[in-house]
């Protein structure tokens, strides 16, 4: 069994989407405080080895991008969805190919449509 369960965080995409989360609000501090953890603290799960994690850590604040994409009461998904994809693509591109990739896609696909 694994000593220690291991997070890696990509390190694409700039605040305030991205590697930034709202920590003032009671509605959006869990997600704040999870981002900042594993941003800036000395928890011990975060590697910086990719082959090290068990689980990948996509960086993007769900608040912020209500707050900065989605058009309040449009109902409309297809910005969010377009912002996602185009993140998936750019990490794609990056750091995976072949069934890392389709796994990664399938898995963030299926988390979005619940």
């Amino acid at each position: 069994m694994e000593k220690r369960f291991k997070v890696y965080v990509y390190k694409d995409g700039d605040p305030p989407l991205f590697h930034d989360g709202p920590c003032k609000n009671t509605y959006t501090i869990e997600e704040g405080r999870f981002i900042q953890e594993m941003e800036f603290g000395m928890n011990g799960f975060r590697t910086r080895d990719a082959q090290h994690a068990h689980v990948f850590f996509l960086p993007f604040s769900v608040t912020k991008m209500v707050a900065y994409i989605y058009q309040p009461l449009s109902y409309d998904l297809s910005p969010l969805q377009w912002f996602v994809s185009g993140y998936l693509r750019s990490i794609s591109s990056n750091y995976l190919a072949g069934t890392e990739l389709k796994e990664l896609i399938t898995s963030c696909f299926l988390a979005m449509i619940g």
